[in-house]
Parts: structure tokens; sequence; C-alpha cells
């Protein structure tokens, strides 16, 4: 092979050859001079061609299971076609499994390697690798990715850290700790070991410096770990507390961990000291009782701990208690000291389940908290009715309504309504008094008053007693927009009804929707109400009223559109001159209808008429329940 030397000068970056073959496979080689002479030399292949293309992917790219270590691999490929132009390097990238994305590792891997070592992996870790070939024309596609690798287990990097040591009994002490984080194991953690020793007598803890026994040497590690002569293991992994036993009394004793997998153990923790010999007690108070006494208070009493649990004198007992349904709100705590097995939970609230637990507890701290116990302060007068208000205001009659009581302090069994008149009405203060009974009703339709008189009423609650009242005034007279009175009224009367006939008055700040009628016997002073009539009933014949939603009319005259009737319920009904329907079960056409009888009835499953039609004829009559 023959080389042409061309020499440039110093500060020349690049260098112009004409006059080349093409299809045509040249060397270059560059070297650089000082005064010392000619440095080693550089070449490089270039393809004189006018069909350059990008170079294909590696080839075949495997990992075999020998090559694989905790965090590297080896990978192999086989070079793919250079595309007439010179291989200048490889680009590496790597995916975590399941869902990491894909990442650049190395980009300067060189053209003529066909085996690459991948540092900087994690342990116990899956892996997808693929490549791309890089020319002067540019980048390959990336090669087929490999198939899953899976990093080795390492020694775990953290050992668990430890939350809490504290004595058990006057011989042991329980070991609590949180462990470390999953990426720190770099494997399958199967369990830890507590390592202790005893200190001798006014000894510093921790003879050994910590950043000695956390050294990256595993076995300097064990070497300073097996100063302390004795270790428990726990072959547990999702345990995190252990209880060191058979210990000496008064003695104190310092405390490692260590994280273990297959391959080794971590670093051990930062040590902690403990004093063995005063320990809290091992179990709550025992018969706990809890006596409602008032509406206010609760008495709470318990026996001792055993006494092979107490571990030590105790001191005292710390009382917890709550609502039941409100622990973070309501939790309160007390304390009472030694012999007093006996305390009283006061200013509590009215009929309200509360929640209380207990501890002993003595020099060493506090023992386990009991299971809660419950009970329900006693019930209590209720507060005042939430308001109270009038409707349906006329010279002679009231609807009084009132709400709820804020707090009902227990379940609220009736209400008292008592009215009177702020003055005497002809020289008499007349006070009435109405109990309603449960806690539904919460209105009084009152009919005996005085047209133009001030009222004042009051309403309480009543649970084991009665509550503070609310108190109103209302006069007695119409408010402003009522309709007036009806005029023209006239009776009629027969051998077993009356008939009813009036005319319109005033009718107010807006159309008139319906009337009462109300009577009562000549030696009773309360009205009572016979019937709720529409304004499309000309005349009313009423013997008894439950319940209607348009026109009520259990004895009517005309009605055009009667909906619902409680006692004798028409559905629909045209034309009606005298019905009354006790029972009517179903009858779903019915043409014709004299005295309870149906003279065409295509669905007929039962009908009780009782006094119907007396001189009267259903056209027709289509659902009557």
């Amino acid at each position: 092979m023959r080389f042409t030397m061309v020499e440039v000068g110093s500060t020349a970056r690049q260098f112009t050859v004409s006059g080349l073959t093409g299809d045509q496979s040249y060397v270059f080689k560059l070297t650089a001079r000082t005064s010392q002479g000619w440095g080693r030399a550089e070449d490089a292949v270039v393809i004189t061609t006018e069909r350059r293309e990008r170079p294909s992917p590696p080839r075949k790219l495997s990992v075999p299971q020998g090559e694989v270590q905790s965090r590297r691999l080896r990978l192999h490929w086989v070079a793919g076609m250079t595309g007439s132009s010179p291989l200048r390097y490889y680009s590496l990238q790597t995916r975590e499994l399941p869902t990491g994305e894909w990442t650049s590792h190395s980009a300067d891997i060189p053209h003529n390697d066909t085996a690459w070592t991948v540092e900087r992996l994690k342990p116990f870790t899956s892996y997808k690798l693929r490549m791309l070939a890089t020319n002067d024309v540019g980048d390959s596609n990336y090669s087929k990715e490999t198939e899953t690798v899976i990093t080795l287990q390492d020694v775990p990097e953290e050992a668990p850290v430890i939350v809490s040591v504290k004595p058990s009994t006057t011989t042991s002490v329980l070991v609590q700790w949180q462990r470390p984080s999953e990426e720190s194991v770099n494997g399958v953690l199967v369990g830890y070991r507590l390592y202790y020793r005893e200190l001798p007598v006014n000894s510093t803890p921790s003879m050994v410096p910590l950043e000695d026994m956390a050294t990256a040497n595993n076995t300097t590690t064990r070497a300073h770990i097996t100063a302390l002569t004795s270790f428990k293991t726990v072959s547990s992994a999702s345990l995190t507390e252990f209880e060191l036993t058979q210990l000496k009394k008064f003695k104190c004793y310092e405390i490692i961990m260590t994280t273990y997998n297959i391959v080794g153990e971590s670093p051990p923790s930062e040590p902690v000291t403990v004093t063995v010999g005063e320990a809290a007690p091992s179990l709550p108070p025992q018969s706990i009782r809890v006596v409602p006494v008032s509406p206010t208070v609760l008495e709470v009493t318990w026996d001792l701990p055993p006494l092979h649990t107490q571990n030590g004198l105790i001191q005292g007992y710390k009382i917890h208690y709550w609502q039941s349904d409100r622990q973070n709100q309501t939790e309160k705590v007390t304390v009472v000291f030694v012999p007093d097995t006996r305390v009283r939970l006061v200013n509590l609230t009215c009929y309200t389940s509360y929640l209380v637990t207990l501890s002993a507890f003595n020099v060493a701290g506090d023992g386990p908290p009991s299971e809660p116990r419950g009970a329900k302060t006693l019930q209590a007068a209720p507060s005042q009715p939430s308001f109270l208000s009038f409707s349906e205001v006329t010279g002679w009659s009231v609807n009084v309504s009132w709400g709820a009581p804020s707090a009902s302090n227990g379940v609220v069994e009736g209400y008292r309504v008592v009215y009177q008149p702020t003055q005497p009405v002809q020289g008499v203060s007349r006070v009435v008094t109405v109990d309603v009974k449960g806690s539904w009703q919460r209105w009084l339709k009152v009919r005996d008053l005085t047209k133009g008189v001030t009222y004042r009423f009051s309403v309480q609650a009543r649970t084991v007693s009665y509550g503070p009242a609310a108190h109103c005034n209302i006069t007695s007279q119409p408010l402003e927009g009522t309709p007036g009175s009806p005029m023209e009224m006239s009776v009629t009367k027969s051998s077993s009804a009356l008939i009813i006939h009036w005319s319109e008055g005033d009718a107010g700040a807006g159309p008139v929707i319906g009337y009462v009628i109300e009577a009562r016997s000549s030696g009773e002073q309360a009205y009572v109400c016979l019937c709720c009539v529409c304004v499309w009933c000309v005349c009313c014949v009423c013997v008894v009223s439950v319940v209607c939603l348009w026109c009520v009319c259990v004895v009517s005259g005309v009605s055009v559109v009667s909906v619902v009737c409680v006692y004798g319920v028409c559905v629909l009904c045209l034309w009606c001159l005298w019905c009354v329907c006790v029972v009517s079960v179903v009858c779903v056409l019915c043409l014709w209808c004299m005295w309870c009888d149906c003279g065409v009835s295509v669905v007929y499953l039962r009908c009780l008429c009782v006094g119907v039609c007396v001189c009267g004829v259903f056209l027709v009559s289509v659902v009557c329940v």
C-alpha cells in the first residue's frame, strides 16, 4: 500500500484531497509533529462513491447468562452493513422493566468492537437493550431488542431504622424498626439481625465508631459486629418488631440492626442503648366498668393489672375518653394516682355515647391501653324549639308550627303548647294547655280564639322532662291579602244531612282556592272540620271528610273533577249528584250504578257502596278504589 504524504500548517483543521478515483477505498492517516518528532498516527477509511447510505443496525444482540453480574453485564452483537461509508461508532440504550423508558447509556462504543461491558446497572433489575450504528451519512435504525436480562442480587445498601427500644419486662425489651426502602435491598429481603451487647459500667455507648462499622467491605463490618457478642435473627421480612428476652436486670445494652438477603448483610444501623430492669406495665387495668350517673357524668371503675405484669410499682392510671363518632375532635385524658381505682368523667354531653380506654403507668412509662368500653350519658331536658311561627291566621283560629329542639338531649316524646291572651278578655285570662304526643307532629290548629285579641304562645319539648319554652305573640285577625268571609250562607236540612249554600266574598290578594266547613255541637266550644270544599262545588252536603288533593267531597253536589277522596275515592267522576262510597275496592268501568249495584261492569272485582246513588246517576265512573 503506497501513501501520499502532505504537510499542512499547525493551525489547519481540515484538508481537501482531489483527483480521487470513484468507487475506491482510501486509507487516510493523520499524524501531528512537534520539535521532538512525529506522534502516533490516527487512520480512517474513506470510500469514494455516490451511493452512500445509512448503515444497518447491529444484529444478534445477546447477553450470556454467565456474563451477568449485579451491576454490570457483557453485551455481544454482530456488525451490520456499513452503507458504503465507514462506521464511526455504536450507541447503546437500556430500558428498565416493566415501565421504564428507553434511555441513552453509551454513545461512543468503538466501531470495530463486537462486545461491550455495560456498567452502572441496578442489582436485581430487569433490562432490555438495543443499539444503533453511525457512519458519515447518519444513524441506522435501532436494532432488535435483547431478551429480558435480570441482573443478580447484591448486598443490601441500607439498614433498618430503629424507631424505639422499650423495656417490655424487667428482663426483656421490645425493639421496633422501620424497614429499608425497596430500592436499597438489592434483591429479595430475607430478614433482619439484631446484635446486642452489655455495656460495661460507666462506659460510653457505641465504643466502635459507626463510620468504621459502615464500611463498604462487608468483612470489616462483620468483624466489628461480632464484637457485639449476641445476636438474634428475624427470618421474616414483614415483621417490624421483636422482643429481646433473657437480658440482665439493671444492665445497659447497646443494640444495632442489619438487613440481609441471600448475598449478605447491609451496613449496621445507628446504635441504640437501653437500660433493662424497669419496664412499663405489660397489661392494662382489668374489669373496667363504665356506668352513667347523670346526663353529664360517667363513672369508671377498674381493677389493677395482674401482679406479674405490673413490672414494678403502679403509680397511676390514664383515662382517655371521647364521643364514639368524633374521636379526633373530642378526645380528652384525665390522670388519677394510686390507690384510686375509680373516677368520674364530668362535663359530658347529654345522651351521648362515649368510649373509654385505660392504661396503667409506672416509672418506666405507660402500659398498653385497654379495649374501648362504651356507655351513654342519661337523658336531660331538651333545648327550646328552634323556631315558632304562625299561618292561616283568622279572627278565631291560627295554625301554630315549631321546629325540633337544636339539642334534643334524649328522645323527644312530645310537645306542650300553652296559650293565653296577653290582656284579660271580659275580665278573664284563660290559659289553655295542649299536649302533643310524639316527635313527628310539630304543628297545632287552634280554633277557639277571640277576634282581635293578642295571644302569647309558648311551646316546650319533652324528653324525661320539659325543656325551656319558645315564646311568640300573635293577634287573631286575618292577615293582609287573605280572602273575606263567604256571603249569603244558607242551610237546608234533611233527615240525614245538611245542605249548605253560599256565595263568594272578597277574594283578597289572589283567587280563592277552597273553603273550610267547620261545625260544633251546641254543648261544645271547639269547632271540628267537616269538609274542605273546592271552588267548583256550588253546594255541599257534608258528612265527613278525611283527605283531599284537588276537590275533596265525600258527599258532594256538583263536582267537575274529583281527583282523590279517602272514604269515597273517585279518581275521575264527571257528574256526581249525591254519592257516598265508604269502601270501594276496584271498579274499572261502571256505566250505570243504582243503589250499590253495577248495571254494566266490564271488570268488576269488588265494589262495596253503602247508600250509593240514592237519587243520582253515574254517567261514567272510570276508576273507584
